[in-house]
C-alpha cells in the first residue's frame, strides 16, 4: 500500500482462486496489519484464510505471536469463499491507534464488521487497531490454484457527524 490508514477503513477482498483437484492442502491467506520491521510483529494482524477444504477462516491478532494464539471471529461450516462471494472487513475507530506489536494485548479502539457475501458474519465486534498499512498475500508451501485471482480494494471510511 502507498498510504497508512491511521481511523475507520473499510477492505473489499474478491477471491476467484479455482481449488486444485489434485493438492488437498491449497490454501490462500491474506494477513492485514500495520507495517513493521518483521512480518511475525505486524501486529494487530487479521488473517483472511481459505483453507484447504475451501472454507473461510478469520482471525485476529492483538499482540506479538509467540505470546497468544489468534482469535477466530469467523469459522464458516461450509464451503463459502468460493464463487466469487466477497469478504468485507469495515473497522469503525473511536479512538487513537493502538501501538504497533504491543506487548500486552491493548483495549479497544474501534469495532469491525465482517460481511461475508451479503451476510454480515459479525457486528461492531470491539478490537484494538494500530493502523492499516500492509498486505501479506501467501499460502501453505506446494499450494496450487488451477486459475484466478484475490483483489483487494481499500477505502478510508468518514466519520458520522450528529
Amino acid at each position: 500500500m502507498t498510504e497508512a490508514y491511521t481511523g475507520s477503513w473499510k477492505i473489499i477482498i474478491r477471491n476467484q482462486l479455482t481449488l486444485s483437484t489434485i493438492n488437498q492442502t491449497t490454501e490462500a491467506q491474506i494477513a492485514i496489519s500495520p507495517e513493521y520491521e518483521s512480518e511475525n510483529l505486524s501486529i494487530p494482524t487479521i488473517i483472511v484464510q481459505e483453507r484447504a477444504d475451501g472454507r473461510l477462516r478469520i482471525e485476529y491478532y492483538a499482540q506479538d505471536w509467540p505470546k497468544t494464539y489468534g482469535f477466530v471471529l469467523y469459522n464458516s461450516t461450509s464451503p463459502s469463499w468460493l464463487n466469487a462471494q466477497n469478504v468485507t472487513l469495515s473497522f469503525v475507530s473511536y479512538g487513537p491507534p493502538s501501538v504497533v506489536n504491543p506487548q500486552l494485548a491493548p483495549f479497544p479502539n474501534g469495532n469491525l464488521t465482517i460481511t461475508v457475501g451479503q451476510t454480515v458474519v459479525l457486528s461492531n465486534y470491539p478490537i484494538a487497531w494500530a493502523n492499516l498499512s500492509s498486505f501479506y498475500v501467501y499460502g501453505l508451501a506446494g499450494s496450487q490454484f488451477t486459475d484466478g485471482t484475490i483483489s483487494i480494494e481499500v477505502y478510508a471510511l468518514q466519520a458520522r457527524t450528529s
